[in-house]
């Protein structure tokens, strides 16, 4: 096919060759036959193939590099290994299929995603009872499944030949194959793990018309400013988004949302965002964001990390102060165990001892009289004295 072509209603391809040439597009309104009635056809697609229904495979189908297939329906691959996406050349091009229903294997039908190959499925894959059924996702190869894996046939296989992060075959929903002689890799990462260990091939899944993730996050990266970290990041699209809540870290365990950032709802335009004098700490310093739908689904970004090579100090403010006044100490360190602060008159007498567990503490006042007094920081690792003066 050497031109544009768009086809009204269902297209039956009982035999021969289809070929959608690189920058070709072929759009079919209907649903698509592949070698019908058995016949031993073959669709190349090396440019654009849209199909408005359903796919059905009785023949190869293979997309080369450069090659994408949408299919707002399901497809259906029968007898034999008759859906191939990508080779074994590395990307780039890539070789693109994005199934929006289901994926379905009838009589041990087969697929396999090369190396330069990406598939995403918004629904489900399942097969009947015939069993033989072999999804294989050779190293390289992307796949990202959105509902369940559902394999209930005798000797079904899911292969993932990628060895180690990113997983290359990621499933939201379970993943089961429960007939005798089935079995399935272990190494099959979830939603997650896409989002933490593959940005690139989410933000690609993000990107397809209709997907349920549903923010395109472009980058997401930090950056120290005069003594300040500012984080900045870009969307590309937006669906039934609510907002970012931008996340801090000291140990990227435990996390505090330090902003939130209100976010476009649905948008196909691209979106900049930034936090300047965002919150840190001596050493390092572990960011993410949380991107939360309208109805509280989320998702997390990748995680950043950025180490502050500054002594430890602290900062208290306002001073002078007033007695109707809080007084903030603020620590550009996580205190320890154990330590605390203690408020002195200035011949050291102790009038007030509290421990201290956050970065931040205010105080009250009203109960001391105007006058010069002492703030000693005691910890473990290290004690500082200040004088502040109460009016």
């Amino acid at each position: 096919m050497n031109h544009d072509m768009s086809i009204t209603g269902n297209y039956n391809l009982p035999g021969g060759t289809l070929n959608v040439n690189a920058g070709k597009k072929l759009t079919i309104s209907g649903n698509l036959v592949v070698g019908i009635g058995g016949g031993g056809n073959v669709v190349n697609v090396y440019g654009t193939l849209e199909i408005a229904g359903n796919v059905t495979l009785n023949s190869d189908f293979r997309i080369h590099p450069g090659g994408k297939v949408v299919v707002d329906g399901s497809v259906t691959v029968i007898n034999s290994q008759y859906l191939r996406i990508g080779t074994a050349a590395a990307p780039p091009g890539y070789a693109d299929m994005v199934i929006k229903q289901n994926l379905v294997s009838q009589s041990s039908g087969d697929v396999t995603i090369n190396q330069n190959g990406r598939l995403a499925v918004y629904g489900n894959v399942t097969n009947d009872t015939s069993g033989d059924t072999v999804i294989t996702v050779n190293q390289g190869g992307q796949v990202y499944i959105h509902g369940n894996v559902n394999l209930i046939g005798g000797g079904d296989d899911i292969i993932n030949n990628n060895s180690s992060d990113p997983y290359g075959l990621y499933v939201n929903g379970t993943v089961s194959a429960s007939g005798g002689g089935s079995t399935i890799d272990s190494n099959v990462g979830d939603k997650q793990d896409l989002l933490n260990t593959n940005s690139g091939f989410a933000n690609w899944v993000a990107s397809q018309s209709d997907s349920p993730l549903p923010v395109e996050l472009l980058f997401f990266k930090t950056l120290k400013n005069n003594g300040s970290v500012e984080l900045k990041w870009a969307t590309a699209s937006q669906l039934n988004f609510d907002y970012f809540s931008v996340e801090h870290s000291t140990d990227g365990f435990a996390w505090n949302e330090i902003s939130r950032i209100k976010g476009e709802g649905t948008t196909q335009s691209k979106n900049e965002y930034n936090l300047k004098n965002a919150m840190f700490l001596a050493g390092n310093n572990y960011y993410r964001l949380k991107m939360v739908d309208l109805d509280g689904t989320f998702e997390f970004s990748k995680v950043l990390v950025i180490t502050i090579d500054e002594p430890t100090d602290i900062f208290i403010y306002p001073n002078p102060v007033n007695q109707s006044e809080l007084i903030s100490i603020e620590l550009n360190f996580l205190p320890n165990d154990g330590d605390r602060i203690v408020i002195c008159n200035i011949y050291g007498l102790e009038l007030l001892s509290i421990p201290i567990y956050l970065t931040k503490v205010q105080l009250q006042l009203s109960d001391f009289k105007p006058g010069a007094y002492l703030i000693n920081y005691i910890g473990s690792n290290s004690s500082q004295t200040y004088k502040i003066l109460i009016q």
